[in-house]
């Protein structure tokens, strides 16, 4: 089978995670070029990976290599743009959660994908996990009764980039973090939200207070769905204790 070639673009933590995974365990993917605004970073990831070449800009790659798809690990900040050059360039996408900045850009990004009819994936592995799968279909199967009541928490360690601390441009925890909650409970129960309620402040990064003072690294949020189940969500970032990533799924 010939190989599916990617590009990264954003060589960070996240994209890398997805790169070395097309690269080294996924039989017929390959990174074939890396891009990335920091041309060391750009580099050092190219090297790892084996690539063909790497690029400071976008445009650059799609001139100077032939890739079928793209992985996209940059700041959520350019995920519009990018998935938008990238879907009328013809290539496929995978695009790292959340999805965008606005509800604008989102509608935008959908209308170019659908425009050039390239597949289209957004990074919500939790619709993946084995546990996840089987809460699923323990809940479609009516193991539980009906879903009355959902919470979940999600929290992160270490202190995020400073991109992230300006809510403006990252909407902050509840999106980088916490959208893989929002997405994995409306998938479970089956429904959308009808009423959400979220309050959040910034009790662990005071260094951050004065330069960002929309930060926050704790937040809760309670919400309602159409079909009349409750959720609940807790999410931290940084939290101190590692990783934590729990849900309990309540049913009549």
């Amino acid at each position: 089978m010939e190989k599916v070639k990617f590009c990264l673009i954003g060589a960070g933590r996240a994209g890398m995670v997805h790169a070395r995974n097309y690269e080294f365990e996924i039989a017929n993917t390959e990174i074939v070029a890396v891009v990335d605004t920091n041309k060391k970073v750009a580099e050092e990831a190219a090297k790892e990976l084996s690539a063909n070449n790497f690029f400071i800009e976008f445009e650059e790659a799609l001139a100077g290599e032939e890739f079928d798809a793209v992985c996209i690990g940059a700041p959520t900040f350019v995920h519009a743009e990018t998935v938008i050059k990238a879907a009328d360039a013809g290539k496929h996408i995978f695009c790292e959660k959340p999805l965008s900045s606005t509800l604008e850009e989102a509608n935008q990004m959908e209308k170019a994908v659908r425009r050039n009819q390239v597949k289209f994936q957004i990074g919500f592995m939790r619709r993946f996990d084995q546990n996840f799968l089987k809460a699923k279909k323990i809940i479609e199967q009516g193991e539980i009764g009906t879903p009355t009541l959902v919470k979940s928490v999600g929290r992160g360690p270490g202190l995020p980039p400073k991109w992230y601390c300006d809510v403006k441009r990252s909407n902050g925890l509840l999106a980088e973090v916490n959208s893989h909650d929002f997405d994995s409970m409306r998938w479970l129960v089956g429904s959308d939200y009808e009423q959400v309620y979220a309050i959040a402040d910034n009790f662990k990064c005071p260094q951050y207070r004065e330069e960002y003072p929309d930060f926050y690294d704790t937040a809760a949020v309670s919400l309602r769905f159409k079909n009349r189940v409750l959720g609940l969500i807790d999410g931290c970032c940084p939290a101190t204790y590692g990783y934590d990533a729990r849900m309990e799924i309540l049913g009549t």
